[in-house]
This record gives structure tokens, C-alpha cells and sequence, in this order.
């Protein structure tokens, strides 16, 4: 069943919400992405993990939200991936709620799942109790609720012919802040509009499955693999606020890795951006039946992209609706 359209979800934020004060913001940028001891194994360049075909990451990625939906009795389940970008607000993908278009009109009329539905879980390496207990991790899963979303009105999704991927950005608000600390904390967000570069390296983490591993497939793990722009190679894509990205090991997002943020080391600075947001891409499981029988038969393997929201693109809407704004003349 649909729901009507909340006021918050796809308006300019009003009182209700909890926007950072300049002081915050100042703080926030200040303090944003930096990396600590014993991370760096998580996302260096010597160590990669992988998606599709990975095996996951084992340590706490500071930045990264299990995002879970919760039923009348309060049980949660995984739903996907978000970044922290505030003490209280987190990055995702507007798709995760499930929104129904009407493509003639170029609106969304309404919503499957809103903001009571949504809890995020922090400082955990996977995204659900049960997978952690199998692997013998201590990870504590504390639940905090959401209070708003806010969305880009310009979003249609799927349904839209290519409308995929446009405008596919959400802010979660949470009841409360989160504290920081060595293995939690924000990633930066961009300070100007400049698009992501070709040479940038690239990182996506998600806790979506991988369908290459049957130990890991539905386990919610936390993985990453390294990732490259790309020119967009579908030819119905609208590319505005949108990018392609590539693995040239073949790694692929998968089930679970909606919302993620793909990040970049801020240049010249030990601290990590969120560039993009995960929108979607080729089905992981169609791609690995395909990559068998090319292996079969010796072929070269297909290489699919990942399509993803520039978040670079939607600074004004973010700064908006969150309070998340580029700071001038940081140093």
C-alpha cells in the first residue's frame, strides 16, 4: 500500500527539522573524513576487497549506515546503504522508499515506505545481528530512528524511462545525533560542484550481498571494492547529476549496496569524500551466470557499470535540507 506524501519528504525543510548551525557545519567540515590508525588496511591500496567476487572488509568503515526497515513490532530488517555526512544526517538513495512516479506528469505520487519505517545502525561491520554471530564478531547493533527525509523532488526512477539514476538522493534526519569517535564519524562532502575526475580513485562500500560467494551472499557484509568514472555506455541514461563507474576487476555492486556512497581521498588532505551515491546498475546475478559461461568458454568477461548519483550536483539541495554546507575559506 502507498502512502500519501508526507510534507518533509519532498519540500524545503521547515522548523521541524534539525538542520546544523553554522557552528556545526564548521565543525563538521573541520573534523569530516579523517582516517585513523588501523583503517587504513580498510581502504589502502595495497589491500582491496571486493563486491562481487570479494571477501569482506573486517574492520568498522566510520562513515558507513546499515539502513534497516522496521515492522509494527519493531524487528528490523536490512534494507541497504547510507554515509553519515552530519552527526545526524545520513546519505542515501531515494529508491530505497520505494516511491511510485506518475512519468506523464513527471511527479512522485507516492510512497511505500517513509520516514517511522527507516532505523540506521552504526559501527558495525555487518549489516544484520545474525551474520556477525556466525563470524564470531562483537559488533553491538544500536538502533537510531529516523525523524525526516528529505528527497529531491526531481526523482522518478525505474519506471521513467531513463530516469534511473536522475535525482535518486535522500537525507535521512536521525531522532538524535551520533556521537563521534575513532570508528564513527562523517565522511566530507564536496565543497564545490566540480564533477568527480577519469584519474580519481575511487571506493564504493556497501553491505550488499555477493552472489559469486555462497558463504556471503545474503549475509550483509560490509565489503568495498576500488572503482574509475567511466563514460556511461547506455545510451538512454540522462547523465545529468549522474555518473558511471567501472571496476577493472570486474567487481560490480550488488543487492544491498543501494545508497552506498563511493568516496575519494580529498587531495593533498588524509581525509575521504563522498562523491556518489549508489543508484544501480547491472543485476549481479544475471552478470555472474554470464561471466560463467564466458569463462567456460574462454572468452573475455563482460565488464558492467555502476550508475550513480554526483553528489557534487545536489550541494544546494543538500546544504538545504540538511544544514551540510561548503564552508569558505577553509583551510
Amino acid at each position: 500500500m502507498l502512502l500519501s506524501l508526507a510534507f518533509l519528504l519532498f519540500a524545503t525543510p521547515t522548523a521541524l527539522g534539525k538542520k546544523l548551525t553554522d557552528e556545526e557545519n564548521e565543525n563538521r567540515e573541520k573534523f569530516c573524513g579523517r582516517y585513523v590508525p588501523g583503517y587504513q588496511s580498510a581502504a589502502g591500496e595495497e589491500d582491496q576487497f571486493k563486491s562481487l567476487y570479494g571477501r569482506p572488509v573486517e574492520e568498522v568503515v566510520p562513515w558507513a549506515v546499515a539502513i534497516h526497515l522496521l515492522d509494527d513490532q519493531g524487528r528490523s530488517s536490512f534494507r541497504g546503504t547510507g554515509t553519515l555526512i552530519s552527526p545526524r544526517h545520513v546519505l542515501t538513495a531515494t529508491h530505497l522508499l520505494e516511491p511510485e512516479p506518475d512519468c506523464k506528469r513527471g511527479k512522485i505520487v507516492g510512497v511505500k515506505f517513509s520516514a517511522k519505517d527507516f532505523a540506521v545502525v552504526m559501527n558495525v561491520t555487518c549489516a544484520v545481528r545474525a551474520a556477525c554471530e556466525k563470524l564470531g564478531r562483537q559488533d553491538q547493533f544500536v538502533i537510531h530512528t529516523v525523524a525526516n527525509i528529505y528527497s529531491f523532488p526531481g526523482f522518478l526512477g525505474a519506471k521513467c524511462p531513463s530516469m534511473i539514476a536522475y535525482g535518486d538522493i535522500s537525507i535521512f534526519e536521525l531522532e538524535n545525533d551520533i556521537p563521534f569517535g575513532p570508528t564513527v564519524y562523517p565522511a566530507c562532502v564536496p565543497r564545490t560542484s566540480d564533477p568527480v575526475g577519469l584519474e580519481d580513485k575511487l571506493n564504493i562500500f556497501g553491505f550488499g550481498s555477493d552472489p559469486a560467494d555462497k558463504e556471503w551472499q545474503r549475509s550483509g557484509i560490509m565489503k568495498t571494492f576500488p572503482s574509475m568514472k567511466k563514460e556511461c555506455t547506455s545510451g538512454d541514461l540522462n547523465t545529468t547529476g549522474v555518473f558511471c563507474s567501472e571496476s577493472a576487476k570486474k567487481e560490480l555492486a550488488c543487492s544491498g549496496d543501494s545508497g552506498s556512497g563511493i568516496v575519494r581521498k580529498r587531495p593533498g588532505k588524509p581525509t575521504v569524500e563522498v562523491v556518489g551515491i549508489l543508484s544501480g546498475g547491472r543485476n549481479c546475478i544475471d552478470l555472474l551466470k554470464e561471466h560463467e559461461i564466458q569463462q567456460r568458454y574462454g572468452r573475455l568477461m563482460t565488464t558492467a557499470q555502476d550508475y550513480l548519483v554526483e553528489v557534487s550536483y545536489f550541494l544546494t539541495f543538500i546544504c538545504n535540507a540538511s544544514g551540510v554546507c561548503p564552508v569558505e575559506n577553509e583551510a
